[in-house]
């Protein structure tokens, strides 16, 4: 999969995705739980129970550090801290949920692109199907989408 994407030139997703995440925080104004309200709220697909763990984390990271990790702080030493404490938390939440295998995770994550891209093909394969026999006047009918071969 890495091969072919190198090959046709499109980007790693987790570039992608890190890319995504960067923008999505400095659009929040540096402000972690306006960040986190807008995954939940995006439609992204990310999980709610992850996304109150990591409110709660980020809850008791501020307490720990104490500052708020909302954008526009002064930045200082409990800002620092507070970073810090964030930063083991998500750690140790990522651990907690099986995600912190990065390469698995990516591979996962990769697999199940590749199946949702696979299933839009497929769906887009039998709709031309359907259509073409509409047009054609044919009789419509299940067509064995895997006995179909390409033409070159």
């Amino acid at each position: 999969m890495g091969a072919l994407r190198a090959k046709v030139g499109a980007p790693d997703p987790a570039d992608l995705e890190a890319a995504t995440v960067e923008h999505a925080l400095k659009a929040a104004g540096g402000d972690v739980r306006r960040f986190l309200a807008g995954l939940g709220s995006s439609g992204g697909g990310v999980d709610e129970a992850l996304l109150a763990d990591l409110g709660a984390a980020l809850e008791a990271a501020e307490k720990e550090g104490g500052a708020s990790l909302a954008g526009g702080g002064d930045g200082g030493a409990g800002a620092a801290k507070a970073w810090a404490a964030f930063g083991a938390k998500v750690g140790s939440l990522a651990k907690a949920k099986g995600l912190d295998d990065l390469a698995r995770v990516r591979e996962e994550a990769a697999l199940a692109s590749a199946a949702d891209t696979l299933a839009a093909l497929r769906g887009a394969a039998a709709d031309a199907v359907e259509a073409a026999a509409r047009r054609d006047g044919l009789p419509a009918g299940d067509v064995d989408l895997g006995a179909l071969k390409p033409k070159w």
